[in-house]
């Protein structure tokens, strides 16, 4: 028996076992409001996934691997084709929601010309493509652009990037990422014996190639009294060195990470400057907060907000001198009053009323 509510057919670029970020929490939002069912691209890898349970119906699209080669990329958007076609025949969807830029050359004609489709663009597209597909991409997300009935962004500096494309000014939306869950009680510094016990300084993320791998070598050498986590998947370019106080978890289910960073004395968002990075607006940093420990991260300008809760810097020497501050004497920049105002304008439940409210234009 179908549903009253609206139906709308969720497109996700990530597998849906991929440590939760921006496309399960939107989806999840979205679900309060409409029928959703989501098709994911399924990874064949399967050791860095995590079992967060989802009350979504979720489908899964088969593609091929290798699919750094062009035959195995042109198969697999065929068998993408397919099955999207299929589930959105059995779906009907009155709304098409895409994640990334190269499903709009996946929908059938029909779906296209009678559905109004949204696109959620939370990172610079064509840099999570591989070589010989670039140009596709760039040239779908061109298409997309045009056609698309809402477009939204999760940065200023997208919306920059969206707007030189061609994206029409009334039909473009930032929409930035949030945290999830209920606001946790406020934490007390994890207690620390005098000279004997390491500062912890946490990581929860995925661990790719932006991640400033040198610079946390170069802290843990200067500074002997310092311990490095790292939790989360390791991407199949990415090979972490060894040391004794770099320490890498696999991934966990989304609750359990405010477990774990409550065992850290302070969290980091250690990445690289680029133009993918400069492009993000952290789900991490909303997170942080919430989890209620020092933060130190790197400086860039879409993030300067962040400014009254995060101690930033810009070159390793920096990183090393926030960390050997907190050995030092532990201390947060933040109050307990400006974390709190701070979250409840920021979680996910308010995003979903933004996007919705942007939705309900389209109907």
């Amino acid at each position: 028996m179908r549903s009253d509510r609206r139906r709308l057919l969720y497109l996700s670029h990530i597998d849906w076992a991929w440590i939760k970020q921006r496309p399960q929490f939107v989806a999840e939002g979205l679900a309060e409001s409409f029928d959703v069912e989501v098709a994911y691209r399924r990874l064949w890898r399967r050791s860095e996934l995590v079992d967060d349970a989802s009350t979504l119906v979720t489908h899964p699209i088969w593609r091929l691997p290798y699919r750094r080669f062009p035959t195995s990329a042109a198969i697999s958007r065929e068998l993408e084709r397919r099955r999207i076609e299929w589930l959105a025949g059995r779906h009907r969807p009155d709304l098409v929601w895409l994640t990334y830029p190269s499903f709009r050359d996946s929908l059938p004609n029909w779906l296209q010309r009678g559905s109004p489709i949204i696109y959620d663009c939370m990172d610079e597209a064509t840099a999570f493509a591989f070589p010989h597909e670039r140009q596709r991409v760039a040239e779908s997300e061109l298409k997309l652009l045009r056609e698309a009935a809402l477009v939204l962004c999760s940065s200023d500096r997208l919306a920059e990037d969206l707007r030189a494309r061609g994206a029409p000014e009334d039909r473009l939306r930032v929409v930035r990422n949030a945290f999830a869950g209920a606001i946790l009680p406020s934490a007390q510094p994890r207690a620390r014996s005098s000279g004997s016990d390491r500062l912890r300084a946490g990581y929860a993320g995925t661990i790719a190639r932006w991640l400033d791998v040198p610079a946390l070598l170069a802290a843990l050498e200067a500074l002997p009294g310092l311990e490095i986590h790292l939790v989360g998947p390791v991407e199949s370019d990415v090979e972490l060195p060894r040391h004794p106080r770099l320490m890498h978890r696999r991934p966990v289910p989304h609750g359990e990470v405010a477990r774990l960073a409550r065992e850290w004395d302070v969290l980091l968002l250690p990445f690289q400057r680029s133009g993918l990075i400069d492009r993000v607006d952290p789900v991490k940093l909303y997170e942080y907060l919430n989890f209620d420990r020092p933060i130190i991260a790197i400086e860039y300008p879409e993030i300067s907000r962040f400014e009254p809760f995060v101690d930033f810097y810009s070159v390793p020497d920096e990183l090393i001198e926030r960390l050997r501050s907190q050995l030092d004497k532990p201390h947060r920049k933040y109050t307990a009053d400006q974390r709190l105002l701070f979250l409840a304008e920021n979680g996910w439940s308010t995003r979903s009323r933004e996007i919705e409210a942007a939705i309900q234009l389209l109907l």
